[in-house]
């Protein structure tokens, strides 16, 4: 026999955790399913309702399509959390309206451990974090990665190259 008394509550509730996680905001912490890798830093998970989220990887920047080591590091993060049980904790939401979201695969840093491997920048307009530029400084120190270049170009550089290559 259920120990619930109001079966149609429990319906409810769920229905408003959904809901509420399209809204998260910053602090948020939830557990999700991740289903689709789209680049080193951008993920969709799933979290108990028929809606998808997308999520951009918070303090970090992998390279671009079209850059060295972009396809790397696509690869790395979906081996690292593609079909896995992952905890999302919500920094903010971005222009394009994704969460912005440190990812932990059990207890380890998914940012933090694509620097060290060195597929990713230490994005530090948006984040300060000493633990992260150790790593990074660490990974270059090491020739992880894309470090193996001399003098790889930063995303943020090769993003707005293009885009002012389009203008013209």
């Amino acid at each position: 026999m259920s120990r619930l008394r109001h079966p149609t509550l429990a319906v409810a509730v769920g229905t408003v955790v959904v809901a509420t996680l399209t809204g998260c905001l910053p602090h948020d912490s939830f557990e999700a399913q991740c289903v689709k890798v789209y680049d080193g830093d951008t993920i969709e998970v799933m979290a108990g309702g028929p809606k998808s989220l997308r999520v951009r990887l918070q303090a970090i920047d992998c390279p671009e399509k079209g850059q060295p080591f972009s396809n790397v590091a696509r690869k790395r993060t979906r081996e690292l959390v593609e079909g896995k049980r992952v905890r999302v904790e919500v920094r903010d939401r971005d222009q394009y309206d994704r969460l912005v979201a440190r990812i932990y695969i059990d207890d380890r840093d998914l940012s933090k451990q694509l620097i060290s491997e060195g597929l990713a920048w230490h994005y530090t307009r948006y984040s300060s974090e000493l633990a992260l530029g150790k790593a990074q400084r660490e990974a270059r120190k090491a020739h992880r990665g894309l470090w193996q270049d001399p003098d790889p170009e930063p995303p943020w550089e090769f993003r707005r190259s293009r885009r002012e290559g389009a203008g013209r």
